[in-house]
């Protein structure tokens, strides 16, 4: 008898649902020095981030240079109406 194969099933980001339903605010900031986002909320923006670029972008090309430049346009706009959208 076979066993199927347990994997993880798809992010969901249940935290940053429960902070946004109780209306609270994400602390995020952005290192200067380093470049990337640091602060007590940052791994919920992180998270949602990633699901919003796979959700965007075609995951069937090795590498981010094979993409035509209106694909990445696109995903470029998906991912910046995300930022402005969850930073308001």
């Amino acid at each position: 008898m076979l066993l199927s194969a347990r994997r993880r099933g798809r992010t969901r980001n249940l935290s940053l649902s429960k902070k946004r339903e109780a209306n609270e605010t994400l602390t995020i900031e952005i290192d200067d020095c380093i470049r990337r986002i640091v602060g007590k909320d940052s791994q919920y923006f992180i998270t949602e981030g990633g699901c919003v670029v796979r959700k965007a972008a075609r995951l069937n090309v090795p590498k981010w240079s094979h993409l035509n430049p209106g694909d990445r346009e696109g995903i470029y706009r998906t991912v910046t109406v995300f930022v402005v959208l969850l930073i308001l």
